[in-house]
């Protein structure tokens, strides 16, 4: 038992703040304070008898667990207050390799503010080479408030990071002026792929990883192989950027690192309010949204991938004009595939027929270019595949979406009936992919 009112005298109105502030201090300096002037007890109290005794002199606050206080203010007209304080047990987090890179930060609310933190920042890496970059890295992260004025470096190591502080070299610099109150997760779509895409991400971030895995082992069935084969090839051959642009291949292939990436920035603490997806990127939006399981996304993937790649081959041609242009001058042959922009169209048909129309857009100077497809997407192409593809969509059971897609089937937000029947993902499968509209 102890008193500060021995030490001071009366306090009053600070008492109880008094009295918190000293036994903060004793569980801190793990001391216990002296009470001044006890002799002995009143006669009415039975100290020999009860766990507690007055501390008369400085001395050492053994534990053998926690430290626990109890802080008592008994104020005239009631006004009393009774608070238990436990010390904060410290657990050193051992640090780990971490990434090859680093990310610092440092924020403030004015700009000469920032300025400082950037001066004490390098104060701290001169004095402290001991420190690891992770550790460094890591605390400015995680015990810091942010601020309007930020400022960030990559970095490998300490000294590193001191020689560009002192320099200026690569520091990234910002004002926040607008916090977002929406974030969009956009997925692209078929064209995007390339060998070894995500491979860092998945040799470093565990999450990535994982998600890669799981999705490699949905797919075994589906496939007849491992999809990480196709992504990450021991070496990057002709052969194996031949599977790669695939279809039956590239549509599974670019779902995983979609979904992969996504875990990761959701893993983050970044969560998207709405969702987009450029033709398969619909698939991988779907999921994320909840209309679809994992397992059953995977294999409609992987499904309308080898039946697109059962028909024959394809042309895909990009037109820079209006939609309303290109359909003055294409061909009944011929599909527009893909809408991307209020003066880009992609054309989509046999390779004869892609052909002689690129050759009349070139004799009318319209810029046109040949993209890099197995098939004709999103074309009339697709027809023999239609009923097929339906009979497996019919066997899936789609949920309520429980975020906003916007569809870049329809171009604008998607309704619950529809992404929750069948036609739609098989009229997705054929028409026009309406991106312009979709991002508007």
């Amino acid at each position: 038992l102890g008193s500060l009112k021995s030490n001071i005298g009366h306090l009053l109105a600070a008492a109880g703040v008094s009295g918190l502030i000293k036994t903060i201090l004793a569980l801190k300096h793990q001391q216990i304070p002296a009470s001044l002037g006890f002799e002995s007890p009143n006669p009415a109290i039975d100290f020999k008898n009860s766990p507690f005794y007055v501390n008369t002199e400085l001395k050492p606050w053994h534990a053998k667990s926690s430290r626990l206080a109890g802080v008592s203010s008994f104020g005239v007209g009631g006004t009393n207050v009774h608070v238990i304080l436990e010390e904060y047990q410290t657990k050193e987090i051992p640090s780990k390799a971490g990434r090859p890179l680093q990310l610092l930060t440092w924020s403030a609310k004015t700009e000469n503010s920032v300025l400082g933190y950037k001066s004490a920042l390098k104060d701290f890496l001169q004095a402290s080479p001991e420190v690891t970059t992770a550790d460094t890295a890591y605390t400015l992260q995680t015990t810091r408030a942010s601020f309007n004025h930020r400022r960030f470096l990559v970095v490998k190591e300490s000294e590193e990071a001191l020689q560009q502080i002192r320099s200026s070299e690569n520091i990234k610099s910002g004002v926040l002026k607008v916090v977002p109150s929406h974030i969009g997760f956009l997925f692209p779509g078929q064209g995007s792929q390339f060998l070894q895409m995500g491979k860092t991400l998945y040799d470093q971030e565990t999450v990535y990883r994982e998600a890669v895995d799981t999705c490699a082992e949905l797919l075994m069935d589906d496939l007849k192989l491992d999809i990480r084969d196709i992504i990450f090839p021991e070496t990057d051959s002709s052969e194996a950027e031949d599977r790669i642009k695939d279809t039956q291949f590239t549509q599974p292939a670019l779902f995983v690192t979609e979904y992969a990436l996504s875990q990761l920035w959701m893993h983050w603490g970044i969560t998207p309010n709405v969702l987009c997806g450029h033709s398969i990127g619909e698939f991988v939006a779907a999921h994320i949204a909840g209309v679809l399981t994992l397992k059953e996304a995977l294999h409609l993937i992987a499904l309308r991938g080898r039946l697109v790649s059962s028909l024959p081959g394809g042309s895909m041609l990009s037109v820079r004009l209006p939609e309303k242009e290109v359909l003055e001058i294409l061909p009944k042959s011929l599909s527009i595939a893909a809408i991307n922009s209020k003066y880009l169209c992609v054309v989509a048909g046999s390779n004869s027929d892609i052909e002689t129309f690129a050759k009349i857009l070139e004799s009318k100077d319209i810029p046109n270019r040949i993209l890099v497809t197995s098939h004709a997407f999103h074309s009339a192409m697709m027809n023999p595949i239609l009923e097929d593809f339906k009979k497996e969509v019919d066997k899936v059971k789609f949920n309520t979406p429980n975020i906003p897609i916007v569809s870049a089937l329809t171009g604008t937000w998607i309704k619950d009936s529809e992404v929750m029947s069948a036609s739609y993902w098989v009229n997705h499968l054929r028409n026009t992919v309406r991106f312009s509209d979709a991002i508007d």
